[in-house]
């Protein structure tokens, strides 16, 4: 069966929106190298935050990782926007 220039194009069209839903999607908790990008500063900065305890950590399976909702408190905390 031979699929058309245009349905290949939907079909890539509907893989594409299925992809833009999931990544729309806020995880609950956020690697320490995505808190970066999510607060605009650098790796070592959210280190520093985790190891001086002003950002708690979990470890997920091996992976460092910050709950949104501290995040968020933590932000409000320091008047950051985001």
């Amino acid at each position: 069966m031979t699929t058309t220039l245009e349905q290949q194009v939907e079909a890539i069209n509907r893989q594409l929106n299925a992809l833009d839903r999931r990544l729309k999607v806020t995880p609950e908790y956020y690697k320490l190298s995505e808190v970066a990008v999510v607060t605009s500063v650098t790796s070592r900065t959210v280190y520093t935050w985790v190891t001086k305890g002003e950002l708690p950590e979990y470890v997920i399976d091996g992976v460092k990782r910050v709950k949104r909702s501290e995040l968020d408190d933590f932000m409000d905390r320091h008047r950051v926007v985001i």
